[in-house]
């Protein structure tokens, strides 16, 4: 008899949207039945085009729009709607994405009696140095008493993030395990056909992002850097891809500056973690992060990269091996990495070398399935 899990996520965007996606059509469906509960109220262009590869996987999908980021009257209508979902399916396995899905989705869970229930932050939300002292506070306890209730194993793609649930007291050590993102290599030589297709010249150096308009991506920081960087080497472009809250205002902080030749904000593409393979660097200013995507795209496509020295970053970004780290928010010191860069090439060994086999699609689903079947 199939092993029956339902993986439920709230958004489905970026890494989130990538690594649910992964995993479901990673399971092998002669062993497992996979069901994937989402909201399409915080879903990108991507994930309706991977709706179709998720049906042909034999994934079954069930859309349940009601459960939102925000905290609403609307939550306890999508817990019941949950609750009847799984009593329905009665699974062996829940595993729930990111704070809005671990919340509901882990009650929902443990009414239903569910064997195994397993929980990714994805980062957790108090890891936000920007919150105030009575949000941390709130976000820890829930934390804290979800996973001493109603979850079996957190499983944490980075270290950076399983250290900070062990050291708030979340739960007992023995409650987490590491799993670390993956994904395939890039196809080697698309440079200059990727900026080909994105109108860029490709006999200039191309510095780039790939990340959402949003706070906890530090864009104006990216944006900053790049006006510095441009005053020393005026023939180097920056290219922002994605969208999110902050793009009209990305867009009309670049035309104030007279830098829109410079500074390239195409908006979302669906191709965006092929598009990496077209930058000469990869400048990520994330104010903090689970295991970013974008960056194990960039890796994995010999990409140097420079970034801002936080969970999920520091541990893919080895100096002086694959790329430089610099302070969050140091706008400067950023720009001080890319000129050391350009100038001395100190990032000197293939980058692919640090991708390793932890870094691999195939070696995140074998742990995966280890885990959630032991």
């Amino acid at each position: 008899m199939k092993i029956k899990i339902v993986l439920i996520a709230e958004a489905m965007l970026g890494g989130i949207r990538k690594h649910v996606c992964d995993i479901a059509c990673g399971l092998d469906s002669k062993r497992f039945d996979v069901y994937l509960i989402y909201s399409e109220a915080r879903a990108d262009e991507t994930f309706f085009h991977e709706k179709d590869r998720l049906a042909e996987k034999g994934v079954k999908l069930i859309c349940l729009n009601e459960m939102q980021r925000e905290i609403n009257l609307g939550d306890y209508k999508s817990y019941r709607k949950l609750l009847k979902i799984l009593k329905e399916i009665k699974p062996d396995i829940v595993h729930c994405h990111s704070s809005k899905a671990g919340i509901i989705g882990r009650f929902a869970a443990k009414r239903c009696k569910v064997r195994k229930i397993f929980y990714t932050p994805n980062a957790y939300a108090f890891q936000d140095m920007g919150l105030k002292k009575l949000k941390r506070i709130i976000y820890v306890s829930a934390e804290k008493f979800l996973s001493r209730f109603a979850t079996t194993m957190t499983i944490n793609v980075s270290r950076g993030e399983m250290e900070m649930a062990k050291k708030y007291l979340i739960d007992k050590d023995c409650k987490f395990t590491l799993i670390y993102n993956g994904v395939s290599r890039a196809a080697p030589g698309e440079r200059d056909t990727i900026l080909k297709e994105l109108n860029l010249p490709a006999d200039k150096i191309c510095i780039g992002a790939n990340a959402r308009c949003a706070e906890q991506k530090d864009p104006f920081t990216f944006l900053k850097i790049a006006e510095e960087v441009i005053r020393i080497k005026p023939d180097v472009q920056f290219l922002y891809i994605g969208d999110g809250s902050l793009y009209r205002q990305m867009k009309e902080w670049v035309k104030q500056r007279g830098l829109s030749d410079k500074i390239h904000l195409p908006g979302f593409r669906q191709d965006a973690g092929r598009a990496v393979a077209g930058f000469d660097i990869f400048l990520s200013t994330s104010l903090y992060e689970g295991m970013p995507y974008s960056l194990l795209e960039a890796i994995g496509a010999g990409v140097p990269i420079i970034a801002t020295d936080v969970t999920g970053n520091n541990e893919l970004v080895f100096p002086g091996e694959n790329g430089l780290l610099f302070e969050k928010g140091n706008a400067e010191a950023g720009a001080r990495c890319i000129i050391k860069q350009l100038d001395e090439n100190i990032i000197k060994k293939d980058v692919v070398v640090s991708f390793r086999e932890r870094f691999s699609l195939a070696r995140m689903m074998e742990r995966y399935v280890e885990v959630i079947t032991a």
